[in-house]
Parts: C-alpha cells; sequence; structure tokens
C-alpha cells in the first residue's frame, strides 16, 4: 500500500511537467529506483542514463527527482521507513513512523489513515512470526494448474497433477498380474 502510495505521487509530479523535459524523464523512465530501498542504491560508481544523457550514480539520480517537491521527497521517506518497518517486523518504529509523519502526499496519507485504524492487527502481525504465505503459494499453484489444463476429466487425475507438481509420494500401487 505505502509503495503504491509513493508510486501516485511520483506519477501525479511527473504530470506536472512537460513530456520533453529532463524532470519528466528522471520521475517516469526510472521509476523503479523510486521503489527500491534507499540502502540498496548505487552511491559510489556512475552508470549511463540514457533518457538524461548524463553519467550519474542512482543516488544523484533518485536525489534529482526528490528535489523537485518537498511534498515527494517527505512522502518518499517515510514510506520506506513504514516498509523497512514492515519488512524488519519492528512495530516500534512503525509506531514512531506513524507519529513523525508531516507534509505527506494525499495518496499516502489514506495509507497511514489505514494503518492507524488497523494498529492492533499490525501489531499482532509483526509479534508472530507465522505467515499465510506459503498456503498463498500453493493456492496460487493450484489455481495456475486449473487454468492451464482446461478441465480434467476427473478429480483423481487432477489430484494426481497437484501431487506430480508439489512432488508429494505418491503411494505405490500393487501390481494387477504377478
Amino acid at each position: 500500500m505505502t509503495l503504491r502510495a509513493l508510486n501516485q505521487t511520483r506519477v501525479q509530479l511527473m504530470k506536472k511537467y512537460h513530456p520533453n523535459t529532463p524532470e519528466y524523464w528522471v520521475l517516469k523512465s526510472y521509476w523503479r529506483l523510486y521503489l527500491m530501498n534507499y540502502e540498496a542504491l548505487e552511491k559510489s560508481q556512475p552508470q549511463w542514463f540514457s533518457h538524461l544523457r548524463n553519467r550519474l550514480t542512482q543516488e544523484q539520480l533518485i536525489w534529482s527527482g526528490l528535489n523537485l517537491s518537498h511534498e515527494f521527497e517527505n512522502t518518499y521517506f517515510t514510506a520506506h521507513k513504514l516498509v523497512e518497518a514492515f519488512r524488519s517486523r519492528d512495530y516500534a518504529a512503525f509506531t514512531a513512523t506513524l507519529d513523525e509523519v508531516e507534509n505527506v502526499s494525499p495518496q499516502l496519507f489514506t495509507t497511514i489513515k489505514t494503518f492507524i485504524k488497523n494498529k492492533k492487527l499490525i501489531q499482532n502481525m509483526t509479534s508472530s512470526t507465522l505467515s499465510n504465505g506459503p498456503i498463498e503459494g500453493v493456492n496460487r499453484k493450484i489455481k495456475q494448474i486449473k487454468r492451464t489444463a482446461y478441465g480434467y476429466r476427473n478429480w483423481k487425475n487432477f489430484v494426481f497433477r497437484i501431487q506430480i507438481e508439489f512432488k508429494i509420494r505418491l503411494k505405490k500401487r500393487n501390481p494387477v498380474r504377478k
């Protein structure tokens, strides 16, 4: 939710500039860099950015976009603090970030209001090590099998296909003839 709000803010800012300007291309072409964690950005090795016709580090490119709007800069850092708190399951950092929010985009503010409304559930999520991710992965794989199979003639064949995909050991059958 937070990165989607950040992306919406980026697009909104991008639309304020003419498509031929470097400000527009900083925001449009290199959008994946805005979604990356700031610590993961390349800070020392410059690379060629063809739309800008310039050699910059990824950090310099991000800062050239963040300097376009103070609101976008605050939104960027707040969104990434929230994402990092989720990834590290640090509830204290999460609530501290929620408390120090100021001058962010309306999209991120809506997301923050949702987080405040569901604070109790988020605290439960950060304190628990359990996740339904593996189960969701299995469900997705089964739906994929259904989509690509165009319907099995009977249930038994469908179950066998699922077992083959997940490498579940099948019970050995006794031979019919000896």
